[in-house]
């Protein structure tokens, strides 16, 4: 038999823990669809909250791996657990940061109380540090929103491989200059008019 964990709201609605005869992540979901129908209907319609989900495999020899899309029909062995964890898609910093924390917390709780292997339960430990770190990196370092419009954009040529250019626009990559002899272009930090300059 192999456990089936599906996470976060796919858990919730379909049921988190399955035990069932699957040797592949597709043959789990069809299993799974075929007792509690309704989950590829959930998927296809939950497609603009959850458009990827992780799959992780776990192997007899505690090998945990993080599968692709040929690894949805076709394992090299044998697993003994397979995880679904949906996605979400354009989270914010704080919304990482909170599925972070709660993923930490289940994996310690479920290795505590429900018995689920050390391996799983540092995987789903180290999964969730990673989104809170991500989460908390974006909070601290914005993206810089640019002036220049797609459109815009779209009607001026590149120079980024055709060698030094002079720009003046706003929200363009400032060269880091390293050593003595450079081949950049200049790029404007500041730039005043007065009134003498135009009589």
């Amino acid at each position: 038999m192999t456990k089936i964990i599906l996470e976060g709201a796919l858990g919730k609605e379909f049921g988190r823990e399955w035990e069932l005869v699957a040797d592949t992540p597709a043959r789990a979901l069809k299993l799974i669809d075929a007792n509690k129908p309704g989950l590829f209907a959930w998927i296809r319609k939950n497609l603009d909250i959850y458009k990827h989900y992780e799959v992780v495999v776990g192997f007899e020899d505690g090998e945990m791996v993080e599968i692709d899309e040929d690894g949805l029909t076709h394992l090299p062995k044998k697993p003994t657990s397979i995880r679904f964890v949906p996605i979400v898609e354009g989270a914010g910093a704080a919304s990482r940061i909170i599925a972070g924390v709660v993923i930490i917390a289940a994996s310690v709780i479920s290795q505590q109380y429900y018995g689920v292997s050390a391996g799983i339960a540092q995987f789903g430990i180290a999964m969730g540090a990673s989104l809170a770190l991500g989460g908390v990196i974006s909070l601290l370092t914005p993206m810089q929103n640019s002036s220049v419009t797609t459109e815009e954009r779209k009607d001026k040529t590149s120079y980024y491989f055709d060698g030094p250019v002079n720009t003046s626009e706003q929200g363009v990559a400032v060269p880091v200059i390293y050593g003595d002899q450079i081949l950049v272009g200049s790029q404007a930090i500041s730039v005043s008019v007065n009134i003498d300059q135009l009589i």
